[in-house]
């Protein structure tokens, strides 16, 4: 892994010139780590996760915002991609879809996800620290019913793709921590959260969340598996 210097340059190559894609969840890991890189850009935590159906199609994508504006704890990836999916897609079937993140579920977006009815669930990095998805054990009966209908692994993907993946949750993770004890004190200023992010500009940085997660979406045919 590059040191940090050349970090930035380092991933922005990797998005530049991808390695070809020769396993089957080559391009939806790709774009879970673009939508990271992009969380980390405008100072949030570097997680991106994406909705596809049976035909593997993109449904929707998102990224973690818990630093958008000022804190707000419940803003990680999968749960933005939840709320997305059942505001604009309620009528879409959930036992077809497949959910991609580029980090382990948490805790509490386990539970969500187990609640949503989503059937599949794959990740790139495993989260030692704060992971849920191999620790389901132990979980009520209600859950544990719900946990035994839904399968969780790992993406078959390049191992570039989970490089990049846990090596931004890394690299931001000293800074991300101390952003969040200084929301818990109250001292984290609205204006202090764009301060936070990687250093220097991308071709991914630049506009809204919302604007950047619609320009990877305006490309259908650059996602999927096939091709």
């Amino acid at each position: 892994m590059p040191a940090h210097k050349d970090f930035r340059d380092w991933i922005a190559a990797r998005f530049d010139t991808p390695p070809p894609a020769r396993l089957p969840d080559d391009g939806w890991a790709r774009l879970c780590c673009e939508l990271a890189w992009q969380a980390g850009q405008q100072g949030c935590y570097p997680v991106g996760a994406v909705l596809v159906n049976g035909a593997d199609e993109l449904v929707c994508s998102a990224a973690n915002q818990v630093f958008d504006g000022h804190y707000q704890s419940q803003r990680h990836a999968e749960m933005e991609l939840l709320d997305q999916f059942e505001r604009y897609f309620a009528d879409q079937p959930r036992d077809d879809l497949t959910l991609y993140v580029s980090l382990e579920p948490c805790l509490m977006c386990t539970g969500r996800i187990l609640l949503s009815g989503i059937r599949r669930v794959r990740y790139l990095a495993a989260d030692k620290n704060a992971g849920f998805a191999r620790h389901m054990h132990g979980l009520p009966p209600a859950m544990a019913s719900l946990a035994a209908r839904t399968t969780v692994s790992t993406m078959l993907a390049e191992p570039v793709w989970t490089a990049i993946a846990g090596e931004l949750v890394r690299e931001s993770a000293d800074s991300m921590r101390q952003q969040v004890v200084k929301a818990w004190q109250g001292q984290l200023a609205v204006n202090d959260v764009r301060l936070i992010g990687f250093d220097g500009d991308s071709g991914l940085a630049g506009g809204s969340s919302a604007e950047q997660n619609s320009s990877l979406e305006d490309e259908p045919g650059r996602w999927g598996r096939k091709g």
